[in-house]
């Protein structure tokens, strides 16, 4: 469920925006999406107690849509009126009726999803509507999903297909608990809110509330919320409305003042408002008794604000929020407080926060700019003008932590008159979230479509659009993509502008590389690389980056992969972070840089999780699934890769499925079984296969070389060598450092030793460390073979501390194999305590004696609950312990030194 919302002292934290323990729902919801998209919709009834999370679960639906949406609330003084439900949701379709729309979808319209809370409350006509449209559907792209209250589910919903949100199980109650701040519930009282909540979410979090205001020496059962009321409509939330309506005068406009000022006020400003007399302090001990209060004057939980907005007299809000605008020091907050005292329209004020907001998106604050530009919404008195602060209020949620936002402003957007500079900024935004959320085809209609209106009236957001529609096509491997592209860089700017160049380089390169022309794109990303640096714009430094790694130079790409970091980090385009710190991480395991891959790839899932990122994507996977390759966790690697390749297969991104595979293959063959290794590799390079994929297959192509030679498969070798070869002759620094190794794999064994020599040469001045180390490998492997046992060791023991240093165990315990045969006494590296443990069971080891549950910790490192289990059990075993109590000391003694328990 999603975890609710902390107090931080007296300031309300952002709320964690995970659903936990919904993993089988979020599952039936997906397929009614993917079927939707491919044409049959259907409808898909959400049926739970109050507070169980239907309206996260609709919430997470809309989310995971990149179309159309259309959206209505229960509303139980409508329910007695015909029709009204039906009119909600179809307010911002432009269409005469249900089965107007339905007609609309069939001629092409679509696909629409449409999502309905609180169907209880709705009449029952509009009921009747959609429920005689359920046969019909399946054979149209719409998707009805609907949320009712299972003790009033409607009757004429009873037949509907649907699913049931059970209460949480007491472990995943137990994480969402832990999502909150440290409330200081002692163990007792924490076993008794539990036992309480019952599992409901809603109400484990306001009982956790509760509890945590609540005088410590009480009985909690004194608190007044019971299990029975708390589980019911009329309970928590309606708990808080109650205790509203009891207040005396003084006590509610105290706490009006409180819930205008937000959670982030500071306190002085409460001081300011009672030495001007508009609130009596005194009054906060009685809103603590009444639970509406926490320590330091923040609210006891969130909904008491939503409980005041609908129980308080909207002029008594608007009065509060104009006494803050006078008092507040802080410029921002006061014509944030000025909008919010003003009824009706104002352009003025609309544009004086307009202006604001532009200024805090250049300084990085996207968070302000994104309230600030919502609040001017309604007081604006133009469609176009409201359209366009939509679009920029959904730019703003996208760079900053709530991505989750977008579709709602979008949405909301298309219903108003909007110019073409606005529409080509709201495709722009659409098709990046179908981009992330893995929908390909409809994120380059977006693109194409907005290039197209952005080039017609001259915006600059045309660069963007076309860097995002090139990126497409390079990584969903789509070449005949590229010619509406191509169409439309020419007409961007005048011949001579850098940012034409920059894309037109960028197109042809990419092009070139796709076809197989590595010689021609050389020059062309390597001009896009220079062109780059002049442009101002952090999406150039990512397709930068990206040019780099077609250009095959390790540290090229990554000094561009962390240029590119540092731009975005810089311009507060938090929603981009993930992916680029993920590329980053994926050219430090080309580099043979573990610690550092592992750093960025651990800092991409805490940005993913900050945005709100509420499934793993194909691409984190795959790239853990490198660095678990290149480490030799072998139970991590194949659980990420396979987890990956389903993912990307079911998303349709090919360059991620044959990442995973590849990952496999390289695990495989640092293991020692060449023969499954080329069968995963083959995957990737037959064009006619699922998951090929060019670039990728270029990358993987040493790995493809070796494993053939091993396997006795020389023909798939010497194919696999010829793209590569290309690659070294158009350029390519590693490409020319490696291919000596490889024509050695395959030359005659008399002309080895020079080629072998020229690979270690270039590699020891040049890099990657980790190629240096198994070009010397192999070199000593030949070197035994030819009985120069001598000569063979000091390649074999170099190779042994570069392999060390990386941190590759099964490779390092390949060449010491291999140094042992040569008649050395090798000390086997498994009696040394250090490398007891693989890195996954030391993570997890350590984030448990640092106090996580095993729920905690599948939640934080995207792993499974039985995986946890299973490497905390593997974890027990090597370290002799029967259980987490003995952890920390074990640790300890694994590791020389004591453990850190946090």
């Amino acid at each position: 469920m999603v975890a609710g919302s902390p107090v931080d002292g007296d300031r309300l934290a952002p709320a964690p925006r995970r659903l936990l323990g919904r993993d089988a729902e979020v599952a039936s919801v997906r397929r009614l999406l993917d079927r939707t998209g491919a044409g049959r919709g259907g409808v898909l009834v959400v049926r739970g107690a109050y507070g169980s999370g239907r309206s996260a679960l609709l919430d997470h639906a809309g989310s995971m849509w990149p179309g159309r949406t259309l959206r209505a609330d229960g509303c139980e003084a409508e329910s007695a009126v015909a029709l009204a439900g039906l009119g909600q949701l179809l307010s911002g379709a432009a269409t005469a009726g249900w089965d107007a729309l339905i007609a609309e979808i069939r001629e092409g319209r679509g696909p629409v999803l449409c999502l309905i809370d609180d169907a209880h409350l709705w009449d029952g006509a509009s009921l009747e509507v959609i429920a005689g449209s359920a046969e019909v559907l399946h054979a149209v792209p719409v998707a009805v999903i609907m949320a009712t209250e299972a003790c009033r589910e409607p009757d004429v919903l009873r037949s509907a297909p649907g699913l049931r949100l059970p209460p949480l199980d007491r472990d995943t109650a137990a994480g969402l608990l832990d999502d909150l701040p440290d409330l200081g519930l002692p163990p007792g009282r924490r076993r008794q809110v539990l036992d309480l909540a019952a599992g409901n979410p809603g109400a484990l979090t306001a009982l956790a509330w509760t509890a945590a205001t609540d005088d410590p020496g009480s009985s909690f059962a004194e608190s007044g919320l019971s299990t029975a009321s708390a589980l019911s409509a009329e309970g928590f939330e309606d708990h808080y409305r109650a205790r509203v309506e009891e207040l005396g005068p003084q006590a509610a406009e105290l706490l009006d003042h409180i819930v205008c000022a937000g959670p982030d006020a500071p306190p002085s400003l409460l001081r300011r408002l009672a030495d001007a007399g508009f609130v009596d302090l005194g009054r906060c001990r009685g809103l603590e008794e009444s639970g509406l209060l926490g320590p330091g004057a923040g609210l006891a939980h969130p909904l008491v604000a939503r409980a005041v907005r609908r129980v308080r007299p909207s002029w008594r809000l608007r009065a509060a929020s104009g006494h803050i605008a006078g008092l507040t020091d802080d410029p921002r907050e006061a014509v944030l407080q000025r909008a919010a005292a003003t009824l009706g329209e104002d352009d003025g004020l609309a544009d004086a926060l307009e202006t604001a907001a532009l200024d805090a998106r250049r300084e990085g604050d996207h968070e302000w700019a994104a309230q600030a530009l919502s609040a001017a919404v309604p007081l604006s008195s133009t469609g176009r003008a409201r359209g366009r602060l939509l679009v920029l209020a959904a730019e703003s949620r996208w760079n900053s932590a709530r991505p989750d936002l977008v579709p709602g402003l979008v949405r909301r957007a298309r219903a108003e008159t909007v110019d073409p500079a606005t529409r080509a900024r709201a495709l722009l935004i659409n098709g990046t979230f179908a981009f992330v959320r893995g929908f390909p085809g409809e994120a380059q209609r977006c693109f194409v479509d907005g290039a197209e209106t952005a080039v017609r009236c001259g915006d600059p957001v045309a660069f963007e659009l076309l860097g995002r529609g090139i990126e497409a096509a390079w990584w969903f491997g789509r070449r005949d993509w590229t010619g509406e592209l191509a169409r439309l860089v020419e007409r961007v700017g005048e011949p001579a502008d850098p940012t034409r160049g920059f894309l037109h380089a960028l197109l042809t390169g990419g092009e070139l590389t796709t076809d197989g022309d590595l010689v021609g794109a050389a020059e062309p990303l390597r001009a896009a690389i220079r062109l780059s640096r002049a442009l101002d714009e952090p999406r150039a430094a990512v397709l930068a980056a990206d040019a780099a790694l077609l250009v095959g130079d390790p540290e090229v790409a990554c000094a561009e992969h962390l240029r590119a970091v540092e731009s975005l980090k810089a311009a507060g385009r938090l929603s981009e972070l993930p992916s680029a710190l993920r590329m980053s991480a994926l050219t430090d395991v080309w580099r043979g840089e573990s610690a550092s891959a592992s750093a960025h790839a651990r800092e991409a899932e805490e940005t993913a999780t900050l945005i709100g990122e509420d499934h793993p994507t194909p691409l984190g996977l795959s790239v853990r699934a490198h660095i678990a390759a290149l480490l030799g966790d072998v139970d991590d690697c194949r659980d990420l890769a396979t987890t990956a390749l389903r993912v990307a297969s079911d998303e349709r991104i090919a360059s991620a499925a044959a990442s995973a595979l590849w990952a496999l293959a390289r695990l495989e063959l640092g293991l020692g079984d060449p023969e499954a290794a080329v069968n995963r590799l083959v995957r990737i390079t037959d064009p006619s296969a699922e998951h090929t994929h060019p670039l990728v297959a270029l990358f993987a192509a040493p790995d493809l070389v070796e494993a053939a030679v091993r396997a006795g498969r020389r023909e798939v070798a010497v194919a696999a060598l010829g793209p590569f070869e290309k690659w070294a002759r158009a350029g390519s620094p590693w490409a020319a450092a490696v291919r000596p190794r490889l024509a050695a794999l395959l030359g005659p064994a008399d002309g080895a030793d020079a080629l072998f020599e020229d690979s270690v040469a270039r590699l020891t001045r040049e890099g990657p460390r980790f190629d240096e180390a198994r070009t010397r490998l192999l070199y000593g492997e030949h070197l035994r073979r030819t009985r120069r046992r001598a000569q063979a060791r000091g390649e074999l023991e170099r190779a042994i501390i570069l392999l060390e240093e990386i941190g590759s165990r099964p490779w390092a315990e390949h060449a010491r194999r291999e140094l042992a045969a040569t008649g050395v006494k090798v000390r086997s590296r498994t009696s040394d305590p250090s490398t007891l443990l693989t890195v996954r069971e030391r993570q997890i080891a350590e984030l448990v004696v640092a106090g996580a549950s095993n729920a905690e910790v599948s939640a934080r490192l995207v792993l499974s609950r039985k995986t946890v289990e299973y490497h905390l059990h593997k974890a027990y075993t090597k370290l002799g312990i029967g259980s987490r109590a003995r952890l920390a000391d074990a640790l300890a003694a694994e590791t020389g030194g004591p453990t850190d328990a946090g």
